[in-house]
């Protein structure tokens, strides 16, 4: 295996790409000594949460990129998703939550609908607004203000409003903030492609020029942070602009079913995108001598093949629309490359003039469960969930330095409240989309370490069906999205609690009769000190919640 093989199965298998905790079976032992054998995190969200025919509302439920639902007869479909984007944020506050937004953008553009509103949940020092002299206050200051200022400019330079969120304060996000990007899409209708893809049909990337921007960035999201180690190369760069016009294209093909498949280019670049896209295929990637990147040296293309430019999608196109599709990417100014085609056999290939660069099979791509992960629950008494100070205090968006979120009318929905520039935040909304009106909302808790995760997680999904119901939803036809950003899970007793906040979400949506069809988890959010101590963050839970409005 070569230098760049190694590197893409290091992406491909990471925590950040490949969620090995959440897909590794785990032998959970209680306090009492008794065994529980878990086929995985994911089943439990899965398979104990959604039901297809108690819940036929929902269309994707962890599969592809985002959760969609579809609740009228007019076939109108919406789609549901919130991304991680803590490490990145760390290092460069402002281009950390940019990315962040514009990934999960990317993501419900990947579903084949367009987005029409952002939302977020951020864990923010609380030495920002304790002490606002103190040392640690600037560096929290900072993080606080870079974020903020991140998430906003990327959704009205994109031109969709960050309707709402949550925000929670701690002493440890000083080191490791947290930032949770989410967003709604809307089509007319659900997508079918022509035809499923096919041997000889062509993979073509479109939007801006690749470039080395986050090289590594996978593999650096996944571990802990260490702030000796140089990483501000692996932190990636947003351009709203090309954003939209990206967002534009992909709705002009998809009128004109232009595409059979589409992945986004996030973590991991190229590499993960194809890999992704070809799960079931092999491909034949022939880059031309005239490619300026068939040239490079080992590590340039090391950073090409690895690279996370933003604004980004991978399609695959039957042959004879490549003109086309080509044609349109130009009208609205990105670029267009086509990679190459899919192949019977089950390698993918990847020449660079008349040099073979990388193959790998379809089992080195795939990701496998090589071991069974032990886990120990924690010796904690249930308490009663509806008066637990982190769910039920109110803590609210400081005003002067979140104005600039709310400073933009929802294009096209309507909100259950005002859109004063100076509000506070709203916990849950109302809007419209292709003339049917839906509710949404997001919850966050942080999670105390001398209590057990489940009462909280439990709570968080209480939550937010009380919010949903509170602005008129119909929580009887509720979806449901999670998401954990933890510390370390290196030691059983760590895993346990993780395990615990699953197993919370996943009791209180089988009691409500609700499905999960969304989530993604953020690991070892943790940062290694000057002195050698490793500092953890809180366990955290968000939970999300989208349904349609009672008439």
């Amino acid at each position: 295996m070569n230098e760049l093989e190694r590197l893409t199965m290091q992406a491909l298998h990471s925590e950040h790409c490949a969620h090995p905790t959440f897909r590794s079976s785990i032998r959970l032992v209680g306090d009492d000594g008794d065994i529980l054998e878990l086929s995985s995190l994911y089943d439990e969200l899965i398979k104990t949460t959604y039901i297809p025919e108690k819940h036929p509302w929902v269309l994707s439920a962890f599969s592809g990129h985002a959760g969609v639902v579809s609740y009228h007869e007019d076939a109108s479909v919406l789609s549901f998703k919130m991304e991680t984007h803590n490490h990145p944020s760390a290092i460069d506050p402002f281009e950390g939550a940019t990315t962040g937004i514009g990934g999960v953008l990317r993501d419900i553009l990947a579903e084949h609908t367009t987005p029409i509103i952002a939302f977020d949940a951020l864990g923010l020092p609380s030495q920002a607004i304790t002490n606002p002299r103190a040392l640690e206050s600037e560096r929290a200051q900072e993080l606080m203000k870079g974020i903020v200022s991140g998430i906003g400019a990327y959704g009205n330079r994109f031109g969709i409003p960050t309707a709402f969120g949550a925000l929670r304060f701690h002493s440890r996000f000083l080191e490791n903030p947290l930032v949770f990007a989410g967003a709604i899409g809307a089509a007319p209708t659900n997508y079918k492609p022509p035809r499923k893809p096919q041997a000889r049909d062509l993979l073509v990337l479109v939007g801006k020029e690749s470039s080395s921007d986050g090289f590594g960035g996978a593999a650096f999201s996944s571990g802990p942070l260490d702030p000796r180690i140089n990483t501000s190369h692996c932190v990636q760069v947003g351009d709203p602009m090309s954003g939209r016009l990206l967002s534009d294209l992909m709705a002009r093909l998809r009128r004109e079913k232009l595409y059979l498949d589409c992945a986004d280019l996030g973590a991991g670049g190229i590499a993960t995108a194809v890999c992704e896209l070809i799960e079931e295929h092999g491909a034949q990637l022939e880059l031309s001598p005239e490619h300026e990147a068939s040239t490079y040296p080992e590590a340039d293309f090391q950073e090409w093949w690895l690279g996370e430019t933003q604004e980004r999608m991978l399609l695959v196109i039957a042959p004879q629309d490549l003109s086309k599709v080509q044609s349109y990417a130009h009208d609205v100014g990105l670029r267009s490359l086509k990679l190459g085609f899919l192949s019977e056999d089950e390698h993918l290939v990847l020449k660079a003039g008349p040099r073979v660069r990388l193959k790998l099979s379809l089992n080195d791509r795939r990701w496998c469960a090589k071991e069974t992960l032990n886990a120990t629950a924690p010796s904690f008494h249930l308490h009663d969930v509806l008066s637990m100070p982190s769910i039920e205090k109110n803590d609210t968006y400081p005003r002067y330095e979140v104005s600039e979120r709310f400073d933009q009318r929802i294009t096209n929905c309507v909100s259950s409240g005002s859109h004063n520039r100076y509000r506070e935040a709203q916990a849950a909304i109302r809007f419209k989309a292709y003339g049917n009106e839906y509710c949404t909302t997001t919850t966050m808790t942080v999670i105390r370490n001398e209590q057990d995760p489940f009462d909280y997680a439990y709570a968080a999904v209480v939550k937010t069906l009380k919010d949903l119901q509170r602005v008129g939803g119909d929580i009887s036809r509720a979806a449901l999205m999670d998401n954990f950003s933890w510390g370390r899970v290196d030691t059983p007793q760590r895993l346990g609690r993780l395990v615990r906040g699953v197993q919370g979400c996943c009791h209180a949506a089988s009691v409500a009769g609700l499905p999960f069809i969304s989530g993604k988890d953020s690991l070892n959010n943790s940062t290694r000190l000057s002195n050698g101590n490793v500092v953890d963050i809180p366990g955290v839970v968000v939970v999300s919640g989208l349904c349609p409005r009672k008439n």
